[in-house]
C-alpha cells in the first residue's frame, strides 16, 4: 500500500470525460452539460486552454436567478492548474484547494485528455489512508445558519449571498428538517433571460416558493464524532458534496468536500506552519512572506484574546478582473470546528487587513455548538 502523498502519482485511470467549448459559447448552452453529465467543462480560446467552468463557478458569479444569453462561458471560466502524469497526489490536493473547482484538467504531452474530479480525489485519499485519525467535528464548518421551512426562497437566496455561504440548515417546528443548497436554487430556478416571459407566472417566482418545496428532505447526516474517513466514504458512495453534522438530534455543523480537501492540505503542511497562503500569482508572490508573518502574529494575538487555540489559518487569494482581489480565510480550531470569512477590494494589503479584521470579530464572537436560527420574511429578518 502506498502511504506517501508525495510519491503517489495521479494515474490516467482516475480521469473523467469532459467537453471542450470555445470561450464565446453562451453560458446557457453550458448549464445542461453541468447538470450531472460532466463535473466541469474545459474552455478554450484561440485553440488554447483558457480555464474550466463548473456549477460552482456559475453560482459564485450569479447574484440573480437569471442568466443572459449574451453571457459567455469564458466569463465564468477559472484558470485552474493542470495535472500531468508526473503530478503527485499532493499536487492534486493543492490544485483543488487553490482553484476550488469540481475538476482539474489532466494534460498528457500538450493535450488535455480528461479531468480529475473531486470524487476520484477523495477515493484516492481513502486508499492512501490519508484521512485516518481525524474526526468530523475537527474539520466541519461551524457555526451553521438555519432558516424556517416556510421562508420564501428569494429571502433564503439573499441570506446566502449576504453571508457568502452555499448551504442553509432548514428547521421545521424547531427540529432539523432538511438542507438547502445554492445549487438546489439554481438548478430549479436559474433560467435563460430569453425564456423569462413564459416563466412569469407566480408559481415560478422564487419570492412565492417556500424553502420546504426545494430543500433536500433526505439530506444525509453524520455524527460529529464519526471518523472523517467514514464520512468521506458516505459522500463518495452517495455522490454528494456535503453532510450535516449532528450532536444527537441537533445540527452543529456542515462537512463539505472543501473541508475534507483542506484537512489534507493542513495535514501535509502542518510541520511547516499553521498559517497557509495560496493563490498568489507572479505579481503578488512577493507579498507572500509578509502576509504569512502578519497572519502568524494575528493568530497568536487573537488566540490569546479569545482563549481558543487556533489549529491553523488558511488564506486564499483570488484576483478578479485583474484589478481587484477576493480573499477567503478559513480558521480551524484545535478543539473542533472552523469559521470562514471573505473580503474583497482593489488593494491587496488593505483587503488583507480587512479580512483579518473580519476573522478577529468572528473568532471573538464564536460560541461552541452555536446554531444561528433566523426566520426570514420577504421584508426583513426576525431573530
Amino acid at each position: 500500500m502506498v502511504n506517501s502523498m508525495e510519491t503517489f502519482g495521479v494515474p490516467a485511470g482516475l480521469l473523467s470525460k469532459t467537453e471542450f467549448l470555445d470561450y464565446k459559447t453562451p453560458i446557457t448552452k453550458v448549464l445542461p452539460l453541468l447538470d450531472g453529465r460532466y463535473p466541469a467543462v474545459v474552455i478554450t480560446k484561440n485553440g488554447e486552454y483558457f480555464g474550466v467552468v463548473d456549477s460552482r463557478a456559475v453560482y459564485r458569479s450569479s447574484h440573480v436567478l437569471r442568466l443572459d444569453k449574451d453571457m459567455y462561458a469564458g466569463d465564468f471560466a477559472l484558470r485552474a492548474p493542470v495535472l500531468t502524469p508526473a503530478s503527485s497526489f499532493e499536487d492534486a490536493v493543492n490544485g483543488f484547494y487553490s482553484a476550488r473547482t469540481r475538476a482539474l484538467p489532466y494534460v498528457n504531452g500538450k493535450k488535455i485528455i480528461g479531468v480529475l474530479d473531486r470524487k476520484s480525489l477523495l477515493s484516492a485519499a481513502l486508499s492512501l489512508k490519508a484521512l485516518d485519525g481525524t474526526r468530523v467535528g475537527e474539520v466541519m464548518s461551524t457555526p451553521v445558519l438555519a432558516i424556517d421551512a416556510a421562508t420564501p426562497l428569494a429571502s433564503a437566496n439573499a441570506l446566502m449571498r449576504e453571508n457568502k455561504v452555499n448551504r442553509l440548515i432548514v428547521l421545521q417546528g424547531g427540529s432539523f428538517a432538511g438542507l438547502l443548497t445554492k445549487y438546489d436554487i439554481l438548478h430549479r430556478y436559474t433560467i435563460p433571460k430569453e425564456r423569462l416571459p413564459e416563466m412569469k407566472a407566480a408559481v415560478h417566482s422564487p419570492a412565492q416558493v417556500p424553502v420546504s418545496s426545494v430543500m433536500e428532505r433526505s439530506a444525509k447526516t453524520i455524527d460529529e464524532g464519526e471518523s472523517l474517513a467514514e464520512a468521506t466514504k458516505l459522500m463518495v458512495r452517495s455522490g454528494i458534496s456535503s453532510l450535516v453534522a449532528m450532536s444527537g438530534k441537533r445540527p452543529v455543523g456542515v462537512l463539505t468536500v472543501t473541508d475534507i480537501i483542506e484537512s489534507l492540505v493542513v495535514k501535509g503542511r502542518r510541520e511547516m506552519a499553521n498559517v497557509f497562503v495560496s493563490g498568489l500569482d507572479n505579481e503578488t508572490m512577493e507579498y507572500g512572506g509578509e502576509m504569512m508573518q502578519r497572519a502568524k502574529e494575528f493568530v497568536k494575538k487573537v488566540g490569546r484574546l479569545s482563549g481558543a487555540e487556533i489549529g491553523y489559518m488558511a488564506i486564499t487569494v483570488k484576483r478578479i478582473k485583474t484589478r481587484s482581489y477576493e480573499l477567503h480565510a478559513r480558521v480551524g480550531f484545535a478543539s473542533k470546528g472552523m469559521i470562514t470569512e471573505h473580503a474583497s477590494g482593489y488593494l491587496l494589503d488593505q483587503t488583507f487587513e480587512k479580512l483579518l479584521g473580519l476573522v478577529r470579530k468572528a473568532i471573538l464572537k464564536r460560541k461552541e455548538r452555536f446554531v444561528s436560527v433566523r426566520k426570514l420574511t420577504p421584508t426583513g429578518i426576525d431573530e
